[in-house]
């Protein structure tokens, strides 16, 4: 060192002693100060960091919230959607059961082909003389004696090279109202064949005896009313059961 002035005399390492004495007092309280600014400044930064992570996890927070409301808000228009489609549904499902009942109502029985294929095939296998009875001024009745099983008792006669059948279609005067289908007795052979045919064709009859017949009442001149004579066998065609 002794490129510092003054180095080599008594005088001035002296003053060289003291320079650099209380340059390294100078430095330690300087060291102390940074020491301490430097604690202060991790602090700083440490809080600086929990409060943006706490904003940070705040904000996550809040997003997450507003996805989860989002999704109960979505789940819930699904739910009242679902619900109005099956309310809808259900109002036409109810609207298409009240025209099918509607559509029953005004509907003429009918018997299907193939049933009525069978009906012929069984009234093929008897003969004899029936009585065969509707109700007097309802046209569906008359309809289904007339065209439905007055045409199976014809196309069974036409299987055979004799009359086999002799069907007298007239009204019925019943005392009270009956509805359905019945082959009553008596039990002979002819009123087994009809309802094993009748079972064949799947049309569905009551056995029970009818209602007491009554004469009409008389409504102008002319009118007059006879018994039928006895048959074999009596097919009564009643009034066309109300749909459920």
């Amino acid at each position: 060192m002794n490129w510092l002035p003054g180095w080599n005399t008594i005088a001035g390492a002296h003053a060289w002693e003291s320079a650099f004495f209380w340059g390294s007092i100078i430095g330690l309280i300087l060291l102390g100060i940074m020491e301490v600014a430097s604690h202060h400044a991790a602090q700083r930064k440490d809080e600086l960091t929990e409060q943006q992570q706490t904003e940070t996890q705040r904000r996550h927070d809040e997003d997450m919230a507003a996805l989860h409301l989002q999704a109960a808000n979505l789940e819930r228009d699904a739910a009242e959607a679902n619900e109005s489609a099956a309310q809808a549904n259900e109002r036409a499902e109810n609207t298409r059961l009240e025209q099918e009942r509607m559509k029953q109502i005004v509907k003429w029985r009918t018997i299907d082909p193939a049933d009525l294929n069978a009906l012929i095939a069984e009234l093929a296998k008897g003969s004899g003389e029936v009585d065969l009875g509707d109700i007097p001024g309802d046209p569906e009745s008359e309809y289904f004696a007339l065209k439905i099983i007055g045409d199976a008792f014809i196309a069974a006669n036409r299987s055979s090279d004799t009359l086999k059948w002799h069907a007298h279609l007239r009204g019925w005067h019943g005392s009270a109202m009956f509805f359905g289908i019945a082959i009553p007795g008596p039990e002979n052979e002819q009123v087994t064949i009809l309802r094993r045919a009748f079972s064949a064709a799947h049309i569905e009859f009551s056995t029970e005896d009818l209602p007491d017949e009554t004469s009409p009442v008389s409504i102008g001149a002319g009118l007059s009313w006879t018994p039928a004579p006895k048959h074999d066998a009596l097919i009564l065609v009643g009034l066309k059961n109300p749909p459920i």
